[in-house]
């Protein structure tokens, strides 16, 4: 049998996430963000969302809980802009060792249903979910990189 609090966090993050992706846009008034972090011990919910992208992630961060964040970041140049998301999970500086062995466990069940992401990003200090090396992170992971380039001049 699964453990309750798996039965209870996909069931509250599947629907979320199922409305998540479908509604996000390149328009700057839909949510680029979602946050998740603990009721109690074991249950997962839903904290927080925001069209303020990964800056809006750090800033919902609070230093004594264990948080996980689903954050789309816009890459690419002129010519082509590509959605890609980010999931993201913190530690702060004040969680305990036994939140902190808990967190291990249940990550693994976030990677279960959040599973349409570039790169993953943990962090147990801020500066580990800063928007330049993040959004370079996912221009690496993306593979080929053509940004910038012009047509051939020959």
């Amino acid at each position: 049998m699964e453990p309750l609090c798996d039965v209870v966090f996909r069931a509250v993050l599947s629907f979320v996430l199922f409305h998540f992706p479908s509604r996000i846009s390149l328009l700057t008034n839909f949510p680029t963000r979602a946050v998740f972090g603990y009721s109690g011990k074991t249950t997962i919910v839903f904290q927080s969302k925001g069209s303020d992208g990964l800056s809006g992630f750090v800033n919902a961060l609070a230093d004594d809980e264990c948080q996980y964040g689903y954050v789309r970041v816009i890459v690419g140049d002129a010519e082509s802009r590509r959605k890609k998301f980010v999931l993201c999970s913190w530690c702060g500086p004040n969680v305990g060792i036994l939140k902190k062995a808990g967190m291990s466990v249940h990550k693994a069940s976030v990677k279960d249903v959040c599973r349409d992401f570039s790169i993953e990003v943990h962090g147990d200090d801020r500066a580990a979910f800063d928007e330049k090396d993040v959004t370079a992170q996912v221009v690496k992971a993306m593979g080929a990189n053509y940004m910038g380039q012009s047509a051939f001049e020959g």
